[in-house]
């Protein structure tokens, strides 16, 4: 299952500050909006490129069915995964989720994908689980706190801003072919090739 971000919950990992140091623009506050903004695609671009949620935040994720593989759950495509909000589900002849309760699912963070896990006998009124269309899912992603997620992470968003800034004014094909060799010595591939 695909989660896709919705919201951003407090700051950047990367402080104004902190990106200000590493440009050496610390006297000039001209270029703040400039710096924020490139802090804001920088942590973007990194999460696009690694499946992986930095900041925190909500997302949501849609499946086609009750279950994506046997053993009754839903594999969430990116990290990390906080907790699961809400399950929602519809049947094939209605336009209306339905909301599960939550005694009916947990998340399983046991694993190196974390996933939607159905506890014991769902309580499904009057349906059956091969009757389900869709299942909707909204959850919290990202990390806690700035402090909490990994070192690399903060140095890799501070290399793209100061990259970012670097190529500013050059086609976007420059700056994107300077992150791809730069990330592909740095990080792990792609988590579950998603």
């Amino acid at each position: 299952m695909r989660i896709k971000r919705l919201t951003y919950i407090g700051d950047p990992i990367l402080s104004l500050d902190e990106a200000k140091s590493y440009l050496n623009r610390e006297g000039f506050a001209g270029d703040d909006n400039d710096i924020t903004r490139l802090i804001k695609a920088a942590q973007g671009m990194l999460e696009a490129k690694t499946s992986l949620f930095i900041q925190k935040g909500t997302g949501e994720g849609y499946a086609g069915g009750w279950y994506d593989q046997a053993g009754g759950c839903h594999e969430f495509g990116r990290l990390p995964i906080l907790s699961i909000d809400k399950v929602e589900y519809k049947a094939e002849d209605t336009t209306d989720y339905t909301v599960l309760g939550e005694a009916n699912y947990e998340l399983d963070d046991t694993h190196l994908i974390p996933m939607l896990a159905y506890v014991g006998d769902v309580d499904l009124p009057d349906l059956a689980t091969d009757q389900i269309k869709q299942v909707k899912v909204e959850v919290t992603i990202g990390h806690e706190a700035a402090d909490e997620t990994i070192a690399d992470l903060k140095q890799m968003i501070a290399w793209l801003v100061v990259k970012m800034y670097v190529y500013r004014d050059d086609p976007p094909e420059k700056l994107e072919t300077a992150v791809d060799k730069w990330l592909c010595t740095r990080i792990v591939p792609n988590v579950g090739g998603i």
